[in-house]
């Protein structure tokens, strides 16, 4: 337990030293998840004051549908460390356990959680995409009653769930002969 908590604290004084970099590579996510699940022709991003910055570019359906000017484009922020700081805690983990093959196996679930931090990235975009409106009311982007619960539930498993449990599910899923060791 010691050794966690030592290692933690040092993997995520690094995750914090890391949020741009870190962000971007989940805003490249979420932007690739978004232009290929939304309604989106372009989802732009930039990285502002700790946050990410999206410019989102509706399709042509949705801008004739909406009587929207061309190049219209709807700014959202994103906080990227709300869901990849489950990183931290798995490198910790992994570091205290001494597992083999340490190097690949870190990559490995840092890969899998940066995934999800980009899908939670998206996910939290589209939350704001499902509320925009126009002056009349209607909403500017038709997604489903399906879309829209896929969205909610995506939203919560990202932000509430993930993040604290994808970290210990990964280091017990590469490194079970430790999670073994704990039952002796």
């Amino acid at each position: 337990m010691a050794r966690v908590l030592a290692f933690g604290a040092l993997a995520f004084a690094a995750w914090y030293l890391a949020a741009k970099p870190l962000s971007l590579v989940c805003a490249w996510i979420g932007s690739r998840v978004l232009e290929a699940a939304a309604p989106v022709d372009r989802a732009r991003y930039t990285y502002r004051d700790g946050m990410l910055a999206f410019a989102i570019e509706p399709d042509y359906d949705t801008s004739r549908r909406r009587a929207l000017p061309a190049g219209t484009s709807f700014e959202t922020t994103v906080s990227a460390p709300t869901y990849s700081y489950g990183l931290p805690f798995f490198v910790a983990l992994m570091l205290a356990s001494r597992a083999r093959g340490f190097a690949a196996r870190s990559a490995l679930g840092a890969g899998v959680i940066l995934l999800a931090a980009g899908a939670g990235v998206a996910f939290d975009v589209l939350r704001d995409l499902m509320t925009l409106r126009t002056a009349s009311g209607d909403a500017v982007f038709a997604f489903s009653s399906m879309a829209r619960e896929t969205i909610a539930l995506g939203y919560q498993l990202a932000s509430l769930l993930f993040p604290p449990l994808l970290p210990v599910m990964l280091w017990a899923a590469l490194d079970w002969k430790s999670v073994e060791a704990l039952g002796r």
